[in-house]
């Protein structure tokens, strides 16, 4: 998958790749990206030192940090059997090598309350199989 990013100052997103279909909530393990058989998450945020952009939550923290907040960043999350490869500008950010390989959806996120005022904006989303 391949896309355009656009977060404001403050703000924080996150994808979710091989989300299972079920039924997601706001909390704990209903979380989307979250549980034992949850998805993952790769999180928007330039805020946030110990989890910058590119990081997979709760697994693996993103190498460096590339990218800007209030400009258009290019990423890349290529998903193929038990690896994941992030890269952001063309630069890789992560790489890991043991996801469960398991079938689901991509979803996108602005985690936080609506007392936060801050705009995440995504285009350009190309989706495609990997050989």
């Amino acid at each position: 998958m391949a896309l355009l990013f656009n977060i404001s100052s403050g703000g924080r997103s996150c994808i979710y790749v091989r989300e299972p279909r079920r039924k997601w909530g706001l909390d704990g393990e209903n979380r989307p990206g979250s549980g034992p058989s949850g998805g993952y998450e790769v999180l928007i945020d330039y805020q946030d030192r110990d989890n910058p952009t590119g990081t997979i939550n709760n697994i693996q923290k993103s190498k460096k940090v590339v990218g800007a907040e209030e400009k258009w960043n290019e990423m890349e999350i290529i998903c193929k059997g038990s690896e994941i490869r992030i890269s952001i500008a063309g630069q890789n950010v992560n790489r890991f090598n043991q996801l469960r390989v398991q079938p689901g959806v991509i979803g996108f996120a602005v985690p936080g309350t609506a007392s936060q005022d801050y705009v995440v904006r995504f285009r350009n989303i190309v989706i495609s199989s990997v050989a």
